[in-house]
């Protein structure tokens, strides 16, 4: 499966070698034509994940959009992205991460429990649906994992969880381009390239080390990160101080995470009491304020288009 890559605009700037047409015939993944799945459930009370499943491609970031003011205009919180996808768009991937930063959502990745990925897609916290995939095997839903273009979506999370990112350099689909550029143009595409990614991934707290063995993973490997790595880059993440805040706190409030085990009324006793937390009354006046934020950057806008 191959994946695409970012329009590169900054080509334009010092490089006669590269059309403006090239350089667009770059953006578009070049193979199946259907777009992601994009839907959202009710994760607890007036909390909603929007999931992503599929191959990311142009025009997704609309359709996330469209959910995402649907949910806030309903009076939701949109607290978590669930990420089911192999890659794809690069420039609709970064879209979609900014939009995800700027409501402040968490990211989910697939968790791995005995060499399968599972990946939530309904249900709520304390039912949760979740759709499996042993890469072992190939049994299950393919979707469920998170490579490539995904885990631009993923680095952009305010809180980042799961287990499965993969990561590797991009390549341009427009080979025929590529490959008649003398080593020199080659050279600058991919030097604004890596740029670009830094920039990006930057923004969002994504440790040099990483930026570097994403570029230096061929496009035709990819590379998972280590526990380790998933640790700190989920403890890097944009509120760091807040969240450790948050969470020493439910540890002290609420007390243990019960089991799946445990009974009902224990479980919905403990998660009332970190909803409270995250979203009561004293951070709703909060929420509100990312809700107001959002709307009024991407509504209006899309409003503008007759959306």
């Amino acid at each position: 499966m191959s994946f695409s890559v970012i329009s590169f605009s900054k080509l334009l700037k010092r490089s006669p070698l590269i059309s403006i047409l090239n350089i667009f015939a770059t953006v578009f993944l070049c193979t199946e034509a259907r777009t992601a799945d994009i839907s959202s459930f009710s994760f607890w009370k007036n909390e909603k994940h929007i999931v992503i499943m599929g191959e990311i491609r142009e025009g997704d970031q609309d359709r996330f959009k469209q959910e995402a003011i649907r949910l806030l205009r309903s009076g939701f919180v949109v607290s978590g992205v669930d990420l089911l996808s192999p890659g794809g768009s690069v420039r609709t991937a970064m879209d979609i991460g900014d939009q995800i930063r700027l409501l402040e959502a968490t990211t989910y990745a697939p968790e791995a429990h005995n060499r399968a990925n599972h990946c939530r897609v309904s249900g709520n916290r304390l039912h949760p649906a979740y759709v499996t995939w042993e890469p072992e095997t190939s049994q299950g839903d393919s979707r469920c994992t998170c490579q490539s273009a995904c885990f631009l979506i993923w680095a952009a999370g305010i809180s980042r969880r799961g287990d499965v990112v993969g990561i590797h350099r991009s390549w341009f689909t427009n080979k025929k381009w590529f490959g008649a550029l003398p080593t020199p143009g080659a050279t600058e595409a991919y030097a604004n390239t890596f740029n670009l990614f830094r920039g990006y991934l930057r923004k969002f707290e994504i440790p040099e080390n990483i930026i570097k063995e994403l570029f230096a993973t061929s496009s035709r490997s990819m590379r998972f990160l280590s526990k380790e790595q998933l640790l700190a880059l989920r403890s890097m993440s944009f509120n760091e101080a807040p969240s450790a805040a948050k969470d020493e706190l439910v540890r002290t409030r609420c007390g243990r995470r019960p089991s799946s085990e445990e009974l009902g009324n224990v479980r919905v006793k403990f998660f009332d009491c970190v909803h409270d937390i995250y979203h009561g009354l004293a951070v709703r006046r909060h929420d509100a304020w990312i809700a107001d934020r959002y709307l009024r950057k991407y509504a209006a806008s899309n409003s503008h288009r007759g959306n």
